[in-house]
């Protein structure tokens, strides 16, 4: 009798461990799916959520919204232009934590405006200027900001920055 009852016994304790791996089991295997599609999806890496495009009249940008800390992205500024110069300016809280390492071409000139910094590019015949910014964020975290031209509108960013 003593035999059959730690029988049972053993039997109930071999029956809950099992439950808890599988469902430890199922947990990792949904976070493993979940990460996948999250990379595949540009969350992570390069896919279709992982750059964003927005335009007003005759501004637009095209960055990435999700950042490496410490690890350089891009961000395309491009705008109809007319002779003699053209104006892009920046949120001066976003450039706080984001560096420019590089910009492609390079502005006549940079000033500080009204919590903006405005780079100033000589524009030799009406078209369509495009100015690459190579930034390097210095934090992590949510990064939000704007970028203008000469005009009222205002192109809000939005972006995650990893550590």
């Amino acid at each position: 009798m003593e035999r059959k009852q730690r029988l049972q016994i053993d039997l109930r304790e071999t029956l809950s461990q099992e439950r808890r791996e599988w469902t430890i089991q199922r947990v990792a295997w949904a976070v493993l799916y979940a990460l996948i599609v999250g990379v595949m999806l540009g969350l992570i890496g390069d896919g279709p959520f992982s750059e964003a495009r927005s335009r007003a009249g005759p501004l637009a940008i095209e960055y990435s919204r999700f950042m490496r800390q410490g690890a350089p992205d891009r961000l395309l500024v491009v705008l109809r232009a007319s002779p003699p110069v053209a104006r892009v300016a920046f949120d001066a809280a976003y450039l706080e934590r984001v560096g420019i390492e590089k910009i492609v071409p390079e502005p006549s000139k940079t000033l500080a405006e009204d919590g903006s910094l405005v780079f100033v590019f000589d524009v030799g015949s009406p078209g369509e200027l495009r100015v690459e910014f190579q930034l390097n964020p210095n934090r992590w975290g949510r990064l939000q900001g704007w970028v203008t031209s000469s005009g009222p509108a205002r192109l809000r960013l939005s972006q995650f920055v990893y550590p």
